[in-house]
């Protein structure tokens, strides 16, 4: 990050803006890498890495199928419009910017709920073509204040609050798993006000398929039999199983156990 910076330089210059948010678009490799620039960004919370913190968090829903503005919009194919706010770390604000808001891309933009609930409020929803959804991220999350927060200012159901850690989940689940952007955009409109617990429920569920997934020697353990008087070995077996297109289901119960056959 911080390499990606001084190349770039003042973020506060639009060529530099306009560098860092290229190397975003085409240097960095994965979403681990993004990851650590997170934890950097929210390390040292000064006005370079806020701005880059921005950026970054714009950068995210590429990852998620939307075809990103960094003035703060996620644009989807399917007619959606996610307008973004974020509430950065903790930290002194060394631009004119006053308190409770920072400096995005030359313009000041408040940091809060009330913003998002207002640029949206101002859309005419009968002259919109797409429907419009606020998505305010959190960095240091106070997730029941920020719950609240949505639900007392945001009467329409317009609005989600996601910390950038779980943001950062939602997006590497939509890689690691093969999840669509449809996935994904339904996941960021069909939980509550606070997305993160959605995003919790179905980690824990991933992880408790991959924990229920038998290892390879566990697989070899159940082959063992028909090894017996056979000079192969299960590793042997198994590998010829797999390269002639039979497979084994396995459970708990080994009575149920069965090939399956394309």
């Amino acid at each position: 990050m911080d390499q990606a910076l001084a190349l770039a330089g003042d973020l506060r210059d639009e060529d530099a803006r306009a560098r860092f948010r290229r190397f975003l678009e085409v240097g960095m490799g994965d979403l681990e890498e993004a990851r650590e620039f997170l934890d950097n960004c929210l390390g040292l919370p000064d006005d370079q890495h806020r701005r880059a913190l921005w950026d970054l968090i714009c950068h995210v829903g590429t990852f998620l199928g939307f075809e990103v503005d960094f003035e703060g919009r996620w644009i989807s194919p399917k007619g959606v419009v996610i307008f973004l706010a974020f509430e950065p770390p903790a930290g002194p604000i060394a631009s004119a910017a006053p308190v409770g808001s920072i400096e995005y891309s030359g313009s000041v933009e408040s940091v809060g709920v009330e913003p998002l609930v207002s640029k949206i409020g101002a859309i005419d929803a009968e002259e919109a073509q797409e429907i419009f959804v606020g998505l305010y991220v959190v960095c240091v999350p106070d997730l029941e204040s920020t719950e609240d927060a949505v639900i007392e200012c945001d009467e329409t159901g317009q609005i989600r609050a996601v910390s950038a850690d779980s943001l950062l989940s939602l997006a590497e689940m939509v890689i690691d798993y093969g999840l669509g952007h449809e996935d994904a955009l339904l996941i960021l409109l069909s939980s509550g006000a606070l997305v993160d617990p959605f995003i919790d429920l179905m980690g824990r569920i991933i992880a408790k398929c991959e924990a229920e997934i038998p290892s390879l020697e566990e697989i070899a353990s159940v082959l063992e039999p028909l090894a017996s008087g056979n000079k192969m070995s299960t590793d042997t077996i198994l590998q010829d199983i797999i390269e002639q297109g039979q497979y084994y289901a396995f459970g708990n119960d080994a009575a149920k156990n069965r090939m399956l056959r394309r």
